[in-house]
């Protein structure tokens, strides 16, 4: 890499404790600094290194690795220099026309180059380790911490990456004070793991039922829904994290035994259709009278019988009528009032149901005291 001095420099804000153990954070909003989080930088001395910042990793001691660079390259990278002086305009003197920027002139005097990592290379991991090559004797830092060095020039540092795209900058200093930088781009994708994909499979537990009820079950991706329908009841549900999913139905509504559809679908675009059966209980019609007749003022009868749960029954005559359902256990029970029937006169009753059924009696006012 070449060194460039416009390379936004990574500015750190120390916290040091135990044995040593350096921990920076970048400054400014520019693109490249943007990604490095706070305490991103953790620097290995030498040694096992307490913070106190417990909740920020800490590096354990590695060697610096020999890391060389072609021999006679430090020497090519001041004869390139030199040569570049060389082509300048003089006075005659040996001394060139064109004004030296100071910055330009230290880096005539030292030089640096970061060959690991390499540039825009991505990582998973915080933790990477930089390493590159420097002028023999300069001492190297990434922002205010210092880098190990070994005598051939070689440098190592342990840096925590944030998330997202940051570039970071060395700078090597040599005993004169004249400095050179360096720097990479790297990045760090730390996206949440998608859920695992499982088969969407599809089960039906019972098929046919007395009971107006149905249960599926199966497997599918991690949430997504699910839903059943039929003309008879609608319910839904997600698939849970373990890949697994169970919906239980109800229907209403069904009054005699019948077939029907029920379609499964999801909301990643399947749909299927499934058939049950539900088999009605069988109730018979069964009709009862109380008293037959009755001296009360007003007068009235109890009628009770069974039937199909959900229908109606209802009893009929010339001086009064009622009208009862057939509960949920399939029995039925009214109480009529004549208020109007003749005394001593008998009069026909019919009781009958929504389905058809029917049967008669009769009832007869006597006389008696009003109350």
């Amino acid at each position: 890499m070449k060194n460039n001095p416009f390379v936004i420099f990574v500015t750190a804000f120390i916290v040091v404790m135990g044995s040593g153990l350096a921990f920076a954070a970048i400054g400014g909003q520019s693109e490249s600094s943007r990604g490095l989080e706070e305490s991103s930088f953790a620097v290995d001395f030498g040694g096992e290194i307490e913070s106190q910042h417990p909740e920020t990793a800490i590096i354990e001691t590695t060697e610096a690795r020999e890391t060389g660079l072609p021999d006679g390259s430090a020497d090519e990278k001041k004869a390139e220099k030199q040569e570049a002086r060389a082509d300048e305009p003089t006075d005659g003197e040996g001394r060139s026309d064109q004004p030296l920027e100071k910055e330009e002139a230290t880096d005539d005097a030292t030089w640096i180059e970061v060959l690991f990592p390499t540039d825009r290379q991505v990582f998973e991991d915080k933790s990477v380790v930089f390493e590159g090559r420097a002028e023999q004797g300069a001492k190297v830092y990434a922002g205010e911490y210092q880098a190990d060095i070994n005598d051939d020039g070689g440098w190592r540092i342990v840096l925590f990456l944030a998330p997202g795209t940051q570039t970071v900058e060395f700078k090597a200093i040599d005993p004169a004070g004249n400095r050179a930088t360096d720097s990479v781009t790297v990045s760090l994708e730390t996206g949440q793991e998608k859920p695992k994909a499982h088969e969407f499979t599809v089960h039906q537990k019972y098929l046919e039922s007395r009971e107006p009820f149905e249960k599926f079950y199966g497997t599918g991706t991690p949430g997504m829904g699910v839903v059943a329908r039929s003309e008879f009841g609608v319910a839904d549900a997600r698939v849970r994290e373990n890949g697994e999913w169970w919906l239980p139905i109800e229907f209403s509504g069904l009054l005699e035994s019948k077939t029907f559809p029920i379609t499964i679908s999801t909301t990643e675009g399947f749909s299927g259709t499934y058939w049950f059966s539900y088999l009605a209980k069988t109730h018979e019609f069964t009709a009862n009278q109380q008293y037959g007749s009755c001296t009360e003022n007003p007068p009235y009868d109890v009628f009770w019988g069974t039937g199909v749960p959900g229908t109606a029954v209802e009893v009929g005559s010339a001086y009064g009528s009622g009208r009862a359902e057939v509960g949920e256990g399939g029995n039925w029970e009214m109480k009529v009032f004549f208020e109007t029937a003749p005394v001593g006169q008998p009069f026909e009753v019919v009781v009958a149901d929504s389905l058809g059924n029917a049967k008669g009696f009769s009832f007869t006012r006597l006389d008696g005291q009003p109350k």
